[in-house]
């Protein structure tokens, strides 16, 4: 009896076996951005995880991974998938440069009848009337932003190189505003929505710039 009594001491002392691990516990266990964005959760919720929350976590979570893996995988391997994302990718540099192609030489052309323009030039020379307007045809183009200034449909409210200054102006300054809201949300929740959305929304602008040019001819829309 003597003898026996350690033992039993020790197997009493002796936790009890765990559980098997499941193929999510183990994923979050290999992953310790997982447990770390689990624990983010928790914080954010005001209370702790249970373990069947945590459980549906770490599956979600492993799922995600794999599904990362086999995307990169397959950018690696297939051919079919690098020729998609070279495309995707020449668009995004196409759609981004696009604007600024356009823009920029018909800034000169489309503010000709601004104060100080092309047109106050013309119409000061020693010439006849009828020559002016023959050249005003010739010279300027029939998209310019014309008739009273500072209307909607009208000539630009400001000096020529004003006018210029502006359009450049409005377009960097949303470039940084931009630049700073999405920039902080691609640090949210991830690169991919942010450039989709800012693609559309360029796409977008760049309709309505060739609206307000051909149509609409309004200096404030193109603005």
């Amino acid at each position: 009896g003597l003898r026996t009594a350690p033992l039993a001491k020790s197997a009493a002392a002796r936790p009890p076996p765990q559980p098997p691990l499941s193929f999510a516990a183990a994923a979050m266990i290999a992953n310790p951005s997982m447990v770390s964005a689990m624990s983010m959760a928790s914080m954010n919720s005001g209370r702790p995880a249970r373990a069947p929350e945590m459980e549906a976590m770490a599956t979600t979570m492993s799922k995600q991974l794999t599904r990362k893996k086999t995307a990169q995988m397959q950018l690696r391997t297939s051919r079919s998938h690098q020729r998609f994302t070279a495309g995707i990718v020449v668009m995004a540099v196409f759609t981004d440069i696009l604007g600024t192609v356009i823009i920029m030489p018909a800034l000169s052309t489309l503010c000709a009848y601004a104060e100080g323009g092309p047109v106050d030039s013309i119409m000061q020379m020693d010439i006849s009337d009828e020559a002016k307007v023959e050249m005003i045809k010739t010279k300027v183009s029939p998209h310019a932003f014309k008739g009273e200034r500072g209307a909607w449909s009208g000539s630009p409210p400001i000096p020529y190189s004003l006018s210029m200054n502006v359009m450049l102006s409005m377009s960097n300054f949303g470039v940084a505003a931009g630049c700073i809201f999405f920039g902080r949300l691609s640090d949210r929740i991830g690169c991919k929505r942010p450039i989709q959305f800012c693609l559309a929304m360029g796409i977008v602008g760049y309709l309505l710039i060739y609206a307000s040019g051909i149509w609409v001819k309004s200096y404030y829309l193109f603005a």
